[in-house]
């Protein structure tokens, strides 16, 4: 297993992660996203996040300079999630969004997490041997 962390306002964050998921190729991917059910939700709320920003720019006066700086800053909200979506379609990898307490809200029990933990804890023991 890998950790790959990020900087959620990275202007390269997608050009970095897209070269390192190529590079190690994964057959599974977790993203931390915590205001989402599902990979679907979490994307149309990423999409409608940056719109809203773009907006706010716009407002702004600034120079033209800033404001282009600033609005590839906006672009560069969660690329994390975005980009791994993208590698996720491309190669077939399996995609789960991760984040504990949210994991919890949305499952009445503890058991689906038991079951989410135990299962990534098995994936980790069979990769190390």
């Amino acid at each position: 297993m890998k950790l790959i962390g990020t900087i959620h306002y990275d202007i390269q964050g997608p050009k970095r992660l897209e070269h390192i998921l190529n590079k190690e190729m994964p057959e599974k991917v977790s993203v931390e996203f915590y205001k989402a059910k599902d990979i679907k939700e979490a994307q149309s709320l990423v999409l409608k996040n940056r719109e809203k920003r773009k907006k706010e720019i716009k407002k702004w006066n600034l120079p033209k300079l800033l404001k282009n700086f600033a609005y590839r800053i906006s672009e560069s909200y969660g690329f994390e999630l975005t980009t791994t979506i993208r590698y996720a379609k491309k190669t077939g990898a399996l995609l789960y969004l991760v984040d504990e307490p949210e994991i919890k809200k949305y499952n009445e029990s503890d058991s689906f997490l038991r079951g989410l933990m135990s299962g990534l804890m098995n994936d980790i023991v069979k990769e190390m041997g």
